[in-house]
């Protein structure tokens, strides 16, 4: 949109409108509301609305709708724009806002670049506009998220009964999709496809997800094709090699359920990603509230030490869990966690003493040890204690020679 303007609309089933470029703003029943780039718009249901770029510069936008869902309800009408027909059988008018749910005008139409936060999360780099947990938005039928995956990197894998578009902002790559089907037995069992289907995709692609299937996305830069003698082919440029080295690497500064691949869930439902969202909780690394008998062997920036040797570190750590199992077996009891009030003093402890190395990550070239450019997206949770091996270990011992294992609850199960 160039200087201009849309006829006034009317719909009874809702919107969204991502900005993929330009500015400009919407009417909604009377009231103006401004947009930009990167900005998710809502027209809500039973809104008359209009959209606006007085601007000198094009404005494009995504719209999104659940189209189906709302044809399905028997909500398909657009409203009318003149006289009602047959007007002396009805009354007078009446606010159609009387049958909204309360307080949903007080809700966002706008959702900005500054409304949401980039997290790491087990699909990956996430920044949230919509969602059922975000209560801020005035949309009720569409989740909305971006997802950032660096060259060379790829999202986490995940399972979903509903259906997805994805649209592709920037860059290139594949999406892997495996196909899901229903076994019914005695209870429903999922058979998940051996293997999956490959999409190449690229910038301004849409990329459709059907029901019931596993998705990783992958922004490779092309990869290794071919190997022929010391001939190696990739992203369509051949190079000479004297050594080639097969590596499967490692995760460094990912959330830790990443790296465990698997999702322990504590009492009232809470999972441990959930729980460790903005950074760990634990005392001494290796225990957590609201997990009992969830025993960890803490890696690099889990509120433990880093060892040169990481074999020390497990050797030291087991040799601790070990005496925590067998102290709480040794009095009868079946369960064990810290309690809420050590992991709170713990975690002072880890803030208090951690190294402040923000301007040396910011400083260094984009990699596993600086989240790839983004140090700030790491919690200052996330950080190792401020103390040499030697006072960590002798801390930990310490601990154990007082015998009443402070800061942890025992239970009989």
């Amino acid at each position: 949109m160039t200087e201009a303007r849309t006829s006034p609309g009317s719909c009874q089933n809702e919107a969204a409108f991502y900005i993929l470029e330009g500015r400009g703003y919407e009417v909604h029943d009377d009231k103006r509301y401004d947009w930009t780039k990167d900005d998710l718009v809502f027209v809500h249901t039973d809104s008359v609305h209009r959209h606006f770029n007085p601007y000198d510069e094009t404005a494009t936008a995504l719209v999104v709708k659940a189209k189906s869902t709302w044809m399905f309800m028997g909500l398909p009408q657009q409203g009318r724009s003149g006289p009602v027909e047959g007007e002396e059988r009805f009354g007078p008018r009446e606010d159609w806002s009387r049958i909204w749910t309360p307080g949903v005008g007080d809700r966002k139409k706008v959702i900005g670049v500054g409304d949401t936060t980039w997290e790491n999360t087990p699909l990956g780099r996430v920044r949230v506009m919509s969602s059922p947990e975000r209560t801020d938005a005035r949309i009720f039928s569409i989740d909305a998220f971006e997802l950032d995956i660096p060259a060379g990197s790829r999202s986490g894998k995940y399972w979903k009964m509903a259906d997805e578009v994805h649209y592709v902002l920037d860059g290139s790559g594949y999406a892997l999709q495996w196909e899901v089907e229903a076994e019914i037995a005695e209870k429903y069992y999922a058979r998940v496809a051996k293997e999956p289907t490959r999409h190449e995709i690229t910038k301004g692609d849409t990329l459709y997800v059907p029901q019931n299937h596993v998705t990783l996305v992958d922004a490779a830069r092309g990869g290794l094709r071919e190997i022929s003698g010391n001939r190696l082919r990739v992203d369509g440029s051949d190079y000479e090699a004297d050594c080639l080295v097969f590596a499967t690497g490692f995760e460094w500064n990912t959330p830790y359920v990443n790296k465990i691949g698997f999702y322990p869930v504590g009492r009232g439902g809470m999972s441990l990603g959930e729980k460790w969202r903005n950074g760990p909780r634990t005392l001494h690394g290796v225990m957590t509230n609201g997990f009992p008998n969830l025993f960890i062997i803490p890696l690099p920036n889990s509120q433990s030490v880093v060892t040169e040797n990481f074999a020390h570190s497990i050797q030291e750590n087991a040799g601790h869990i070990a005496r925590i199992v067998a102290a709480t077996a040794g009095q009868g009891m079946a369960a064990v966690e810290a309690t809420a009030e050590a992991e709170d003093e713990w975690c002072r402890i880890i803030l208090q003493r951690r190294r402040d190395d923000a301007a040396f990550l910011e400083a260094c070239t984009p990699g596993r040890s600086n989240s790839e450019g983004h140090p700030e997206l790491r919690s200052p949770l996330s950080s190792n204690f401020g103390g040499d091996v030697f006072e960590f270990f002798g801390l930990l011992a310490d601990w154990r020679n007082e015998r009443s294992l402070p800061g942890l609850h025992l239970s009989p199960g």
